[in-house]
Parts: C-alpha cells; sequence; structure tokens
C-alpha cells in the first residue's frame, strides 16, 4: 500500500490539473481575478517547497510522531 504522502501527491497533481481545466473555463472580466487566484494557487502545487512538504516516503518517523493508522505508514 502507498504511503498517505505518495497519495497526496498523486492527489495534488489530480487538483492541479482540474484546477487548470476550470481556470481555462473563466473568461468574463469579473472572474479573472479568480482565474490569477487559481494560477497562483497551480503555482504553489507545483513547487518544489510544496512537494518536498507533502513526499515524506522513505522517512523514518520521529518517535513522538509514529503513524496511528495505515495511511500514514509508507510502503515498505
Amino acid at each position: 500500500m502507498p504511503c498517505y504522502s505518495c497519495v497526496a501527491s498523486t492527489d495534488t497533481e489530480k487538483a492541479v490539473e482540474i484546477l487548470t481545466r476550470y481556470q481555462s473555463t473563466l473568461l468574463s472580466p469579473e472572474e479573472q481575478e479568480l482565474k490569477a487566484s487559481i494560477g497562483k494557487i497551480s503555482h504553489i502545487f507545483q513547487s518544489e517547497l510544496f512537494q518536498a512538504l507533502i513526499h515524506t516516503c522513505g522517512t523514518r518517523w520521529p518517535a513522538r510522531a509514529q503513524p496511528t493508522n495505515a495511511l500514514e505508514q509508507c510502503a515498505v
């Protein structure tokens, strides 16, 4: 089973794809601020920093932060 962060990374990619499609439908002048905001969010989701923050597979959990369920555990 993949770890939670790997699933989160895949979910993030899917979210960016959906946001980009939605962004392309925003055409009216009233929607341009929303369109710009969606572009910023998509850019953040695609950034190396964001990906590094959600990708923790292969790292060890600190003793005080052990995963509490299977969704949080990385597949080995």
